[in-house]
This record gives C-alpha cells, sequence and structure tokens, in this order.
C-alpha cells in the first residue's frame, strides 16, 4: 500500500514548567541534587525517591512480592547527592494541570492511589484522571510529602518497618527528593490505545495523541496504511471511520516541536468482519413487561441480560430462554450467554406475597463519605447509618457504582427509621470490604424501632465472595429492620460491604389483630398539664372498635375512639391505661401501659434564655451578661440562631470545642446566695456533628478560680441530637459560680446547644455520710512494693472512727485510723479491703476498694525518661525526638527540671493545662509494631491542685483518630507523688500515643510524667480477659451458678480459686472447662472470693479475673398466709403476715401437659397491695386467674 503523510500545524495549550534545552531519556549516568523545595521539581525532568529515614534505599519498578507496593533498592548518596542510579531507579515527573504524574520509563508505567483508605500503590501505563496525579508539599529534614490529588488523605510514603514504598495515611516517612540536575526530558509522544488493539468493522475509533516535554507548541503528522476515505486526521486525533473495510492497519504520529525537535509513536490494529448476530424474541406475560440488552440481536457468546419488570403487587416468577433447535439455554441471576442461533426469552408473572422495597445505592442523593452516625435517605425511607458509610472506591464491592461500607465497630449499623407494613422477607447481598478483617454480623427487626429486637436467621460473616443473605420471617404489623455488629464491641475496623437490599412486605400471610400506643410504659406528666395517648390498630379485618380503662379517677381522663386523653386535673400517683380494640371478626385483643403524675418541678429563682442575645456571634474569647444580671466569659461559644441551633425559642448558645482548645461559659461574677440545684437543656448541633470523644461538664465554685465537677455528660449516651433536660440537685455548700466546660478529641463537628439554664438558691441541707478513697478501684501494687490507701469520711457528725477489713491475710496488711497499708511482703493475687467509717452520732459509711499485688513487670521494650533533653524549654507549641527514636509534638508541655518538678533522674515532662488550651504530648511518627501495653508514672507538680484535671492516654493506629485507654481524674488518680499507671488492654493495631490533659482553671494545674514505658506484640493479644457473667450473690443453701470466659485468647485448663467467708478453700464444686459453667452451694453467710485463671500449654497464666460472691443468710421459715373468698365481690383476697411482702404474683387460666402455665401478674393491673391487704383484680366478675401463686420476702 502507499504510505500518505499529512502535516497538520497544532498549537496546543500544554504549559511546560521550564523551557531548558531538550535532552534525551535518561539512560542510567547522571548526578541528581537534593530537591529542598516543591519549587524545583519541574515538568519533565528526571527524580529519584528516598525514603525518609534511610541513606540509601531509592524506590524502584519493582513490586514487594504481589503486594501493592515498590521495593527500595540501594543507590550512591555521596555529598547531598545521587550518582548513576539504574534506570528502574529513576522516574520521570510531568505536569498535569495544576498536578503533577511519575512515569518509569524502564517499566513504562505511572504510578496511583490504590484507594482512598488502602495501604497501597497501583500502577497503569496510562495516568487516567486524579487517581494517577499527585502533588507536593515541603515537610521536615527536607523531606517532600507526596499527596494524591484523588484522595487527599494517602500519602506515598517510605514504610521503614516493612520495608516498602507505598500509599499511607500520612502515617510513615516522607520522602527525600533527588532532581537530575541537567534538566527536563526530550520531546516525546504517546497514544491512548493499547497496540494491537482490534475494532468492529462498522464501529469506528478514535486514536489521540499526547505529546510532552521539549518546548511547545507542537505539530502532529499522521501517516496510514488506510485508504484515503477511510479515516480522518485533525490535530492530535486521528479518527477511523465506520466505512474503513476489515484488515490489518498501522498508524504512525510524528510530532515537531517549537525548537524543530521530533519524536513520533506507532501503532498496529485490526479492523474485522462483523460477526454473525442471531435475533431475539422477548415474550412477556400479563402482569410485567421485559426486554434485553442487547434488545433484538446479538453475536455468539455475547452476554444478554433479560430486563424483567413486574406490574404493582407482582413479582417475577419464571425466565426461560429457548434457542431455536428448542434447546434450553440456562439463565443465571437474569442473564445468559447468546448462543449460535435465534432465541425466545419468556418471562412470566406471580402474585407477589407484599411489595418489594428494595435499596441499592444508586439513587439521586443517596450518598454518604463519613462513617459518622447520619440520617440517609433510601428510596424514599429514611435509615440511620452509625460507623457505616456509602463507598464507592476500588475496594468497595458493589453491585454498581456505590454500596454500604460497614466499619466493622461495636457501633456499626443500618437501621431502618419507617415502619413497612409486616416483613415476609429479607434479602441482600454482602463482601468483605478488600481483604479487610473480618467480624460477624446479624439482621434483626422490631416492631417499632425499639427493644425488643428480633434476629432474623443467623449471624453471617463476609469472606472475598459475594454472597447472598436471604431469609423469609413472618413479622405481621408494622415493623423495620437493621443490620449490626453482631457482638456489639471493638473498635477495630471490620469492613464489609453490602448491597441490593431487598425487603417484601406482608409478614408471611394475614396479619393478626394488633394494638400499639403512642407512649411506652412508665411516662410521665406533669401535674396541671395535659398528656394524649394515641392508639393505632392494625391486622384483623376493619373497621375496629377501642375501648379504654383506667385506674384514674373519673373527671381526671376522657377517651374518645382512638385518644386517651389525662386532664390537667389529675391527682399524683402511678397509674395504668389499657386500649382494647375489636374487629369486625369480633377478634380481640390489648396493650397496658402504666405512667405517672408527678409534682411540678419548682420554677428556678434565675432562668437564662440566651433571648436577651448578649452573647457574642463569634467563637473568639468574648463576655456577655446573660438574664441572670452576670457577666460570663466565653470561649469558643457563640450565640446560636441558624436552623442547626437547637434551641428552645430563637437563641441558644452553641459550644464549638476542638482538641487544642475547649469551649467554655464561665461566670465572672458571684451570685449572692449558695447555689443548691442547676438544670439546663442540651442537644448536638445539626445532624452532622456526632458526639464521640466529646465531654460537658458543669463546675462550680465558691471562689471562681477553683472548680468542682458536678455534672458530665459524656458522648451520643449522654447528649443527644434532641434537647433534653439535666437536673443536678447535688451541689457542694458555698458554691456561688458557675462554668459549663466542653472538650473534643477532634479538629471540627463536634458543636453543641445548650439553653433555659435553671439555677436555684437556698441553703442546703444536711450532707449524707459518706466514705471515699484515694486510690482507685482495681489499682495494682508491684510485689515487694508497700502501699497506703487513705479513707476520707465526709458528711454526718465528725469526728469519724474507721475499722478495716481484707482478704489480704492479717500478716500482709497493718491499718491505722483511716489509713491501710498494704505491706511490701504481700504475696501475689487479688484482694479487697473494706473500711466501715463512723460518726460521732449513729450514722455509718462503708467503702469497698480491689487491688491486686502483681508480679514485677518485664522491662520495657521502649522507655521514656525525658533524660536526653531533647524536650522544649517553654510551653509553646514544639517537637522533641525522645528516647524511642521519634518524634513527638508538643503543646503546653516542657522538660521538667525545677525543685517542684516530681521526676525519677533529672527530667520529667511537666504539662500545663488551662481553660483555653489543652496540654498534649502526642506521637507525629507511628512505631513499628502494634503497642500491647503502656504505663507510666505520674503526679501533680509541686503542690498544684487536680481538682477539675484530667489526664486521657489515647492510642491511634493512623495518628488522627485517637481512642481513650486510660482517664486518670482529679486528685483521687493524680497525687503529689508518683505513682505508676499501667495500661494492658490496648486496641489492636494501635501504633501512636498521646497524652491529653485538660483542666477547668486558667492556672495552677500542672502535672509531670516521667518514664513512659511501652511494649509491643506477643502474647496472647492485648484483648485477652477473664470474664465472669452471673449474679455475684446468693442465698445460703442455694446453688450459686456463673459462666467463666476467655476473650481473645484460648486457654488450655483453668485454675479455680473458691474461698468462704473465713479465707479457707472450698473444693467442692462443679466446673465445665468446655462450656465455663461453674456452680457451687454455699453453706454460710459472708464475702466469698472467687478467681478463674485461664492457663496455656506451658503452665502459664494467660488472664485471671477474681470476684467477691456475696451471700445471705436462709430466709427463715415463713408461714403460708391465710386466704380467703370473698364471694360478696367475687374477688381473691388474703392479708399478708407481719414482717414480709409481697416479692412476685403469677396466676395460671390452663393446664397443658398435666401442669398449669404459670405467668406473673401486673401490680397495680392484675392485682392491689394496700397496706397488708392484697386483692386479686377482676374482669366480669371473674378473678384474672383460676390459680394464683404468690412469693413473700420479709419486710425491708
Amino acid at each position: 500500500m502507499k504510505l500518505r503523510q499529512l502535516l497538520i500545524p497544532v498549537f496546543l495549550t500544554i504549559t511546560l514548567c521550564s523551557f531548558m534545552p531538550a535532552q534525551a531519556a535518561y539512560d542510567g549516568s547522571g548526578s541528581f541534587s537534593l530537591v529542598t523545595t516543591p519549587a524545583e521539581i519541574t515538568s519533565g525532568g528526571y527524580y529519584v525517591f528516598i525514603g525518609g529515614g534511610t541513606t540509601d534505599k531509592a524506590m524502584a519498578n519493582v513490586r514487594v512480592g504481589t503486594a501493592a507496593a515498590f521495593t527500595g533498592l540501594v543507590v550512591n548518596v555521596s555529598g547531598g547527592k545521587v550518582e548513576n542510579p539504574g534506570t528502574d531507579r529513576v522516574w520521570r515527573i510531568d505536569s498535569a494541570g495544576s498536578n503533577f504524574t511519575i512515569y518509569n520509563e524502564a517499566a513504562g508505567f505511572y504510578i496511583g492511589n490504590a484507594g482512598s483508605t488502602v495501604n497501597g500503590i497501583a500502577s497503569s501505563s496510562t495516568a487516567t484522571g486524579a487517581k494517577y496525579q499527585w502533588t507536593f508539599a515541603a515537610t521536615a529534614s527536607n523531606r517532600t510529602k507526596i499527596v494524591n490529588a484523588e484522595f487527599s488523605g494517602r500519602v506515598l510514603q517510605w514504610n521503614n518497618g516493612t520495608p516498602r514504598f507505598a500509599c499511607y495515611g500520612s502515617t510513615q516517612q516522607d520522602i527525600e527528593i533527588y532532581k537530575l540536575d541537567s534538566g527536563p526530558v526530550a520531546l516525546n509522544v504517546s497514544l491512548d490505545k493499547a497496540n494491537n488493539f482490534s475494532i468492529e468493522e462498522g464501529e469506528g475509533a478514535v486514536i489521540t495523541a499526547t505529546a510532552k516535554g521539549g518546548e511547545a507548541p507542537y505539530v502532529y503528522a499522521w501517516s496510514t496504511t488506510l485508504e484515503e476515505g477511510d479515516y480522518t486526521a485533525s490535530g492530535n486525533q486521528f479518527t477511523i471511520l465506520a466505512t474503513a473495510p476489515a484488515g490489518d492497519y498501522d498508524v504512525r504520529v510524528d510530532v515537531t516541536d517549537d525548537a524543530e525537535e521530533t519524536a513520533y509513536a506507532t501503532i498496529d490494529f485490526t479492523i474485522t468482519a462483523p460477526a454473525m448476530k442471531y435475533g431475539i424474541t422477548v415474550n412477556a406475560g400479563a402482569n410485567g413487561s421485559a426486554s434485553t440488552t442487547p434488545a433484538t440481536e446479538a453475536a455468539a457468546g455475547v452476554q444478554v441480560t433479560v430486563n424483567a419488570t413486574p406490574d404493582s403487587g407482582y413479582a417475577v416468577d419464571t425466565i426461560t430462554v429457548t434457542a431455536a433447535d428448542s434447546s434450553n439455554v440456562p439463565v443465571t441471576g437474569g442473564k445468559f450467554t447468546m448462543p449460535g442461533q435465534a432465541v425466545t426469552v419468556t418471562v412470566t408473572f406471580k402474585e407477589s406475597a407484599g411489595e418489594s422495597y428494595i435499596v441499592d445505592f444508586e439513587g439521586a442523593g443517596e450518598t454518604k463519605a463519613a462513617y459518622a452516625s447520619a440520617t440517609v435517605k433510601l428510596n424514599g425511607k429514611d435509615w440511620d447509618l452509625t460507623d457505616a458509610l456509602i463507598g464507592t472506591d476500588t475496594n468497595d464491592w458493589k453491585n454498581g457504582a456505590r454500596s454500604a461500607r460497614f466499619r466493622g465497630y461495636g457501633t456499626s449499623s443500618m437501621t431502618l427509621l419507617e415502619d413497612i407494613p409486616g416483613i415476609s422477607s429479607v434479602t441482600f447481598l454482602y463482601r468483605q470490604y478488600g481483604t479487610a478483617q473480618q467480624v460477624a454480623w446479624k439482621v434483626e427487626y422490631s416492631a417499632d424501632g425499639n427493644d425488643p429486637w428480633t434476629q432474623i436467621g443467623s449471624d453471617f460473616t463476609a469472606t472475598d465472595t459475594v454472597q447472598t443473605f436471604s431469609e423469609t420471617i413472618s413479622a405481621p404489623g408494622a415493623a423495620r429492620v437493621r443490620i449490626r455488629q453482631a457482638s456489639g464491641t471493638g473498635t477495630a475496623n471490620r469492613q464489609m460491604n453490602i448491597d441490593d437490599i431487598e425487603i417484601v412486605s406482608g409478614g408471611g400471610g394475614p396479619q393478626p389483630l394488633s394494638i400499639s400506643l403512642d407512649k411506652t410504659s412508665g411516662f410521665t406528666v406533669t401535674q396541671g398539664s395535659i398528656a394524649v395517648v394515641q392508639a393505632t390498630a392494625s391486622g384483623g379485618t376493619p373497621p375496629y372498635s377501642i375501648y379504654w380503662d383506667t385506674d384514674l379517677a373519673s373527671g381526671e381522663y376522657t377517651d374518645d375512639g382512638a385518644t386517651f386523653t389525662i386532664h390537667d386535673t389529675a391527682t399524683i400517683g402511678t397509674y395504668f391505661v389499657k386500649a382494647e380494640v375489636e374487629d369486625a371478626e369480633s377478634n380481640i385483643t390489648n396493650k397496658t401501659i402504666s405512667f405517672s403524675v408527678v409534682e411540678p418541678s419548682a420554677e428556678p429563682d434565675v432562668l437564662i434564655t440566651f433571648e436577651n442575645k448578649t452573647m457574642p456571634t463569634g467563637y473568639a474569647a468574648g463576655a456577655g451578661i446573660l438574664e441572670d444580671g452576670k457577666n460570663w466569659a466565653t470561649l469558643r461559644v457563640l450565640r446560636g440562631t441558624d436552623a442547626n441551633d437547637k434551641k428552645i425559642g430563637e437563641v441558644s448558645a452553641r459550644f464549638y470545642p476542638v482538641t487544642t482548645t475547649n469551649a467554655t461559659l464561665t461566670m465572672t461574677e458571684a451570685y449572692a446566695e449558695d447555689i443548691t440545684g442547676v438544670s439546663f437543656m442540651v442537644a448536638s448541633y445539626g445532624t452532622n456533628d456526632t458526639m464521640a470523644g466529646v465531654e460537658l461538664k458543669l463546675n462550680v465554685s465558691s471562689d471562681g478560680s477553683s472548680w468542682t465537677t458536678v455534672k458530665t455528660l459524656t458522648g451520643a449516651a449522654d447528649i443527644s441530637d434532641t434537647l433534653t433536660q439535666v437536673t443536678v440537685d447535688s451541689i457542694p455548700a458555698g458554691a456561688r459560680y458557675l462554668q459549663f466546660f466542653a472538650t473534643a478529641q477532634a479538629a471540627s463537628g463536634k458543636r453543641i446547644n445548650l439553653d433555659n439554664i435553671g439555677v436555684s438558691f437556698g441553703t442546703p441541707g444536711p450532707q449524707v455520710m459518706s466514705v471515699s478513697f484515694d486510690k482507685a478501684d482495681n489499682f495494682t501494687v508491684v510485689e515487694g512494693n508497700s502501699a497506703v490507701i487513705t479513707a476520707t469520711a465526709s458528711g454526718g457528725l465528725p469526728p469519724y472512727d474507721y475499722s478495716w477489713t481484707s482478704s489480704l491475710g492479717g500478716a500482709y496488711y497493718s491499718a491505722s485510723g483511716n489509713q491501710f497499708t498494704i505491706l511490701a511482703t504481700a504475696p501475689v493475687g487479688t484482694y479487697w479491703a473494706k473500711v466501715d467509717a463512723e460518726d460521732s452520732g449513729t450514722a455509718t459509711a462503708t467503702k469497698t476498694i480491689n487491688f491486686a499485688v502483681t508480679e514485677e513487670e518485664p522491662e520495657p521494650e521502649t522507655l521514656i525518661t525525658f533524660e536526653n533533653k531533647t524536650l522544649p524549654g517553654n510551653y509553646s507549641a514544639a517537637t522533641a525526638t525522645l528516647e524511642d527514636g521519634k518524634n513527638w509534638a508538643t503543646l503546653r508541655a516542657l522538660r521538667g527540671t525545677d525543685g517542684n518538678d516530681k521526676k525519677i533522674g533529672e527530667v520529667s515532662a511537666r504539662l500545663n493545662p488551662v481553660t483555653t488550651t489543652n496540654a498534649t504530648l502526642t506521637m507525629a511518627e507511628a512505631y513499628a509494631e502494634d503497642i500491647t501495653g503502656v504505663s507510666f508514672m505520674v503526679a501533680s507538680y509541686g503542690s498544684d491542685s487536680m481538682a477539675g484535671v484530667e489526664l486521657k492516654l489515647n492510642v491511634s493506629s493512623d495518628g488522627s483518630s485517637w481512642t481513650t485507654v486510660k482517664t486518670l481524674t482529679g486528685a483521687a488518680d493524680i497525687t503529689d507523688t508518683l505513682t505508676q499507671v499501667t495500661v494492658d488492654s490496648i486496641p489492636a493495631g494501635a501504633r501512636y500515643l498521646q497524652f491529653f490533659a485538660t483542666a477547668a482553671a486558667a492556672s495552677g494545674k500542672r502535672i509531670n510524667i516521667d518514664n513512659i514505658a511501652v511494649s509491643f506484640g506477643g502474647g496472647p493479644g492485648p484483648g485477652a480477659q477473664v470474664v465472669i457473667d452471673g449474679a455475684l450473690t446468693g442465698t445460703v443453701n442455694v446453688v450459686l451458678p456463673l459462666t467463666v470466659s476467655l476473650l481473645e485468647a484460648v486457654a488450655d485448663y483453668w485454675v479455680i480459686d473458691l474461698k468462704d467467708p473465713h479465707g479457707d478453700a472450698v473444693v467442692v464444686y462443679n466446673f465445665d472447662e468446655e462450656t465455663g459453667a461453674f456452680s457451687f452451694t454455699p453453706d454460710m453467710a459472708g464475702t466469698y472470693t472467687f478467681k478463674a485463671t485461664a492457663m496455656d500449654g506451658d503452665d502459664h497464666p494467660i488472664a485471671s479475673k477474681q470476684v467477691n460472691l456475696v451471700v445471705s443468710a436462709a430466709p427463715a421459715e415463713t408461714p403460708i398466709p391465710p386466704i380467703t373468698y370473698n364471694v360478696a365481690n367475687g374477688g381473691l383476697g388474703f392479708t399478708l403476715p407481719d414482717g414480709l411482702t409481697i416479692s412476685r404474683v403469677q396466676g395460671a387460666n390452663q393446664v397443658v401437659d398435666q401442669a398449669w402455665q404459670w405467668t406473673d401478674l401486673t401490680a397495680g393491673v392484675d392485682y392491689t397491695v394496700d397496706g397488708a391487704n392484697v386483692v386479686i383484680a377482676t374482669r366480669g366478675g371473674v378473678p384474672v386467674a383460676r390459680m394464683v401463686r404468690v412469693y413473700f420476702q420479709p419486710a425491708p
């Protein structure tokens, strides 16, 4: 064929970062200099990437085995230069708009990010999309942060522990970049089609050329073996026309730059004759429609999809495909492979058992990018997704563009928030996310979205294969569904994907008659207000008739159809209301709930509503005079008036704490009287702010400087998305100042609304006597050391007398006054000590504390003593490299060396938190192994008071999301003497540490920390622990059952240690090591100690736990009270003997298998107690039960 050439001048908008003379591609020789600023990185240059923290390991184009990572190979580094690296270790950087691509010429591929949350790296011969683009930013020590343009949270880094190069969540080492000294690369051109591609005759195709390097603009010239008229060429595009005949062809592009340098690229392709296509005929039966894709014909071997759409109330019954020769063509999942002959597709439909509600996550607006709890509308219904999101990245398995991704935390769930009219089946597809480890999951349904939830089918666990969950149930009446993590515990990522959820309504058949009420049992009504109970009937055969019954006095309520109204004249007390429904077939059912009419709360003396709008409008430090007439100081608190602010009127206070700065609302003027009570309304801001890691404290003070916490609200359990009243009645005497103090372990999204602060004044009543310890429960003492427990009594009438008892043998402790001393000779074991305090009157108080004497800990693998003196000398933000070799970031933490610093050697860390700024000591580099244990010494600085101080030890797997593993609060945990704190339970995957201190004061709350010891790996795992379940109380001569289990490990055998109240061993008991079932029969009253130790095959203890079992004396024989039948009113009544009260009443109305079927009767509904008289209720003149069984107990 004749070769034709077209010369086409083109001026493209390709801009290079520099226009240095062109050069040949890198050939393995050259000198590379260290890049000290990203501005030195230019398009078209060659570069070497050396892992930070190494001296000579450069990223090569060789993968680490089959992993999505590249290995590091040695290069010659000398005098700040890399000399003559191999071509497999040299990468070309080219501009891509405002970003850059990274390309290895020797291997012919670009590198990209493997996914938004995946530690890995991808490679491709073409750089398609932002996934294969990068940005550069300077970091410390002349290193460069190479950030992916599509997922800014993924960074190309060097993993010194593995070792390898890959994308991480900024948890590894940034990279030193060296640039080839001789400038940008020569002109080159690439094509967007693979060599030897093929198309079918009649299709056509476009080939696009891209020139790089050299000097723009570029001129493209195309030549081809196609005949004229079978193609067109324009600029950098070559078009194969649909008229081109079948055959083998090639095309070449020659490009010339502005410096008249040239480059070319060639590609071969094939046009094939059209494949024979065979006809497709579709027959759809009544009650639906059907089509196929492709629609009317397909070539042999092509996959054909059947699109069957049933009418409302119908479902697909059968899909059959019959070939022209009458043979059957298999159909799988609505798809079949086209045979070499025509086919007929037949679809039939059947009546549906119920309407199908389908969630495929593909609808408009069906997105959720974060794990935080939020409501998402899916196919018209609201769902709550907690620790779950809608995933779109490459590691998400999905049947389409999106699917649900569950995080795998104990709180991970997806809950339908709207009713479905009965459920007959639940079906969905599931698979593990990427290669994530897994946990078990379960599906449940509920009548109203509240307890009880009933499991559907069995627990299931995802694998790397797509599986189907499909269960049929009969759930008549309105119902909801949720999918949740089965154990409800854990904070490790165990992600799973779910897609194509189908819930079929109908409840598996006719729905029985039922009735529901819009109030829950136990609700309260404030006297003087009106409350309405609304009944809703369903199932059965409409229409319905609803009748009401109550023990409220006549005139204090009205009922009208489905509505029951409690009047504002109702008397204070506890009542029941019963709704009974009858349908058209005379079926009857009912529901009863209880409620209380309560006294209205006393009006507060002061009410702060924020409606005077004196609060600031920004988060900067400010002040405002509120409705109490007092000045209040604000920090990160403003006037909340927008639609997301929860408020009673037009305004509420909005708090916005962040990791570095607390949010505070603090009185700066005292009230004239003592505060005796405080109430306030609280809620989370908007719908997207989550309360995880949030604390809100109410503090009080007598002088405005020393604060005492009287209420702490923690997380979503205490701060919901609805304004809820909090009441605090116990206020220390002399309090005249208030402070609201909010903290958060996040940089954003933790806002809180506060409204209607009510304050009451007066003289507090006498304080109830109590006793406290200066040690935390379950504290430890290392064998060979002594420890002192100090008890402090309060309330009552001083002075106080103290007496001590303990399960520790008398030879191993001494007790004097309010102090109990554990001697250094005490043996290893778990013990308790109890103090009885008595005041000068008749009041007493008792408190027990548990403690353990432990073996001396082995030497930690890392010990931070601060003796290398790298901590800063002031409280400003800074960094320091400690003895573990890691960089730590400091804020309000310095090198403590003066006489008031508590320290082991010459130096300790001193943290100085204040109201406005927390004190933090945070790892900025990860350990190479998982952390399994941490210990440290802690004390107050000098004589600083620890009131209002908290010190948290947090851990993280990525250095950004933190989990608290230990909290020390006030003087009870932080004394004026260095005390060791040990934390053995660390979440899997933790590689970062953080010490996080807060204080509710502007000064005088300094803390010393010393000798931080860190252990890694080994052992049965960080979560190994013994769990003892069951009631820890019993009665003499009655079997006391328990269940013993071991979490996160497997025991070879168990050692049981059971001692009676005298400390003597109990050897008669039953223990099944297979099931963990334990039981024994106590023969004396008092406190038994029960200890279970799990042992491994080498006779070493894995974990143990000891509990106290409190055994009461057997009750005295009690005569059966006389029971009399009162014929006059048809009731059954009896009188209790002196000294007895009823504990339980049961009734029975039928005999099954020669045994009465007993059920518990409801107090106030089925029977009433008036003093010593008990009366069983009647229905229509007949007692509610034919047989009655009564249980008694001694009166308290």
